[in-house]
């Protein structure tokens, strides 16, 4: 188990160096909150769930894979 907590203590390091956790803490809050504020919906409920779902997972699981492409080639390239 303890080679699992360093592996996960430096990617955290890397993370924190190259500003991804902040850049990324910023656009999920962007499409967390701003995405179902700025796309309109039909004005009940279901709709306005599906907007949610659709649109917010999809734009997080994109954010979220183009972070861990970002940081594993910046990992790699620094070895």
């Amino acid at each position: 188990m303890q080679p699992f907590f360093a592996i996960a203590r430096l990617t955290l390091k890397a993370a924190f160096r190259y500003r991804l956790v902040q850049i990324l803490a910023v656009l999920l809050l962007g499409a967390v909150v701003g995405l179902p504020v700025i796309i309109k919906h039909d004005g009940t409920a279901q709709g306005f769930t599906q907007i949610l779902l659709t649109y917010t997972l999809g734009s997080i699981t994109t954010l979220l894979g183009f972070a861990t492409l970002w940081l594993a080639c910046g990992t790699l390239a620094r070895e």
